[in-house]
């Protein structure tokens, strides 16, 4: 994720962040099915992954403690 996105991402709603969330946990998931099954070229790919993951939950981290 390059850095204007990371700074797109504040921009987002609190309900967009969490189906973005969904969606990158769904992918996360099958490309760690794809690395144990051996068919994933590029294994960097699930390491980047989680990091987004870890990205957005921050960002949503962030609006809920800024609500409270």
């Amino acid at each position: 994720m390059k850095k204007t996105d990371i700074h797109k991402l504040h921009e987002l709603e609190s309900a967009e962040l969490t189906t973005k969330l969904a969606a990158l946990r769904k992918s996360f998931i099958s490309l760690r099915m794809q690395k144990f099954a051996g068919k994933l070229a590029n294994t960097a790919q699930v390491t980047h992954l989680a990091k987004d993951i870890a990205r957005v939950l921050t960002v949503l981290r962030e609006k809920e403690k800024a609500t409270t």
